[in-house]
């Protein structure tokens, strides 16, 4: 009588590897045009992946490199030239940074070719569209200010000056600003606001240039008496 041959543990193995790849084959033949299916998405996802990416890199470097070009137009006087181009990065790259950058540098050629009525519209959609509380904002804000008051716009102006000088305490033009708001609010007729810009400039510095000049248009206009301080 033949002894049976004792299967080891490695053939069971293979036997079962075998039999499972049999099994896979049968089902792949059977779900061909299923397993064609999900290869053909997950090649058109990851199509799909690169091409976005690639074309965020490309749509970053084709506004920088338009904005640059409007930089140098702007600094070599060629005002209508930067002006189509910083329009366009506006247009064609609204989320982008060099949108942020390129809303304050149109106001700024706006107002540089006097401008006004287009500096303010500028760089109030900058606030508009972009609206924080950094250098960039405060910087749209001192063009919008001066946009304002070079349209005759005095209260808004002295409004605009007094909002930055809560607002803004880190660049160091505190005391301008409200010298400004003094010189504005007294054009406007803003008592109130013009004393109160005055009462804040004399608490943060009175002996300063800011105070002095302050305290003539105050005396100039009657909102001091010759005997509350130095008329020079």
């Amino acid at each position: 009588m033949a002894t049976k041959k004792r299967i080891t543990k490695h053939q069971l193995k293979e036997d079962q590897f075998v039999s499972g790849v049999f099994k896979f084959q049968e089902w792949a033949e059977d779900h061909l045009n299923t397993l064609f299916l999900v290869g053909a998405i997950v090649i058109i996802a990851a199509a799909g992946i690169w091409y976005f990416a690639s074309q965020s890199s490309h749509g970053k470097q084709e506004a920088a490199n338009l904005l640059g070009r409007a930089d140098m137009q702007a600094r070599n006087g060629q005002s209508q030239l930067a002006i189509i181009d910083y329009q366009k990065v506006l247009s064609d790259f609204s989320g982008s940074d060099a949108a942020k950058l390129a809303a304050i540098k149109l106001g700024n050629v706006y107002f540089n070719t006097n401008d006004y009525a287009n500096a303010s519209s500028s760089f109030k959609q900058y606030l508009d569209k972009f609206d924080g509380k950094d250098e960039a904002a405060f910087s749209a804000m001192r063009g919008l200010a001066m946009s304002d008051a070079a349209q005759g716009n005095f209260q808004t102006a002295a409004t605009e000056y007094w909002q930055l000088a809560e607002q803004d305490t880190v660049s160091g033009f505190g005391s301008d600003y409200l010298l400004k708001t003094v010189n504005f609010a007294i054009k406007a007729n803003d008592t109130t606001l013009a004393r109160e810009a005055y009462s804040k400039l004399e608490s943060a510095g009175g002996t300063s240039e800011e105070s002095r000049m302050a305290k003539v248009l105050m005396i100039e206009n009657g909102y001091l008496t010759y005997d509350e301080g130095e008329y020079e």
